[in-house]
């Protein structure tokens, strides 16, 4: 049962960052998205 709340959680942390590099924060530079590569999300 653990594991479809891990799943769940997992999925709604990984949306979160998404929606997080695709929408600019008010914070200039947040440590997610130094790590993770601009170039799956460019800018248009």
């Amino acid at each position: 049962m653990n594991n479809t709340y891990i799943k769940i959680g997992s999925s709604l942390f990984v949306f979160s960052l998404f929606t997080s590099l695709k929408v600019p924060w008010h914070q200039p530079m947040t440590p997610y998205e130094v790590r993770s590569p601009t170039r799956l999300c460019s800018p248009r």
